[in-house]
């Protein structure tokens, strides 16, 4: 907050919390990449991914991190296979919330040409599935998610690569409600988040404008990172395409 109210003041310290991975790396063939994490408490839920000659497969894992945050030690005892969703290659689950003692996970191509029945999956605390549940059909990469709000709304980064012409879609509800910033009606690239509302086990797309990123002059960015910081707005990572960046975004 010091940073941004003085961005050249006050500089910004990370703290690096050690990753226990325990014998994960044996016990899932290919393993890959983690891919997302929320906490409940002390209590972590992650994301993996891996991949054998382009066929994707995700697995939910459970952590605890240790109370003075000197790591993150993952529980290896129970690994929870994710069913396929599609065949498409490089696509599984990237996103994930908890909302109140259950864990919502969502899939990366939720779009209606690619994923026509998309659904989201419903785990207990012991990574047991509960329920499936419908899935709007939102176009493109849907790439991680902010926490449940106390108002059941919370925000998700919403990405489309222009070479990724598999996971483009003349549906897009939103580009249709509220219609495209300056730089998306130039570029092909999209770059946006989107806002999404769950009450009583129902998750939908919100009648909101999404917050349309202003795209660069140069190649895309891969936001796949993102936390709501209050009602400021939202703070934003890439992976490392083109670069690792870490960036603030208001809201408007």
């Amino acid at each position: 907050m010091e940073h941004l109210a003085q961005p050249t003041a006050v500089s910004l310290q990370p703290t690096l919390i050690p990753l226990q991975l325990g014998d994960l790396p044996t016990q899932i063939p290919n393993f890959g990449s983690l891919e997302a994490i929320a906490f409940q408490g002390q209590t972590a839920v992650l994301l993996l991914e891996t991949s054998s000659m382009g066929r994707m497969n995700g697995y939910l894992i459970r952590g605890e991190l240790a109370a003075d945050m000197s790591e993150l030690r993952l529980e290896t005892a129970v690994i929870t296979p994710l069913p396929r969703q599609t065949p498409i290659r490089n696509i599984a689950y990237e996103a994930l919330f908890w909302a109140d003692d259950q864990i919502v996970v969502l899939y990366e191509a939720n779009g209606v040409e690619q994923n026509p029945t998309a659904q989201a999956l419903l785990f207990d605390q012991q990574l047991q599935l509960v329920d499936k549940l419908p899935m709007p059909n939102l176009p493109y990469r849907l790439t991680d998610m902010t926490e449940l709000g106390e108002n059941g709304r919370l925000w998700g980064t919403n990405y489309f690569f222009p070479t990724e012409y598999y996971l483009n879609s003349r549906h897009d509800p939103l580009g249709n409600r509220f219609g495209w910033g300056a730089t998306h009606q130039q570029q092909r690239a999209v770059e946006r988040l989107v806002v999404f509302t769950y009450q009583n086990g129902s998750l939908e797309l919100a009648d909101v404008p999404p917050i349309q990123l202003q795209l660069s002059d140069g190649p895309s960015r891969n936001w796949e990172g993102i936390a709501q910081l209050g009602d400021q707005g939202f703070l934003l990572a890439t992976d490392r395409y083109p670069e690792t960046i870490f960036a603030f975004a208001p809201i408007p």
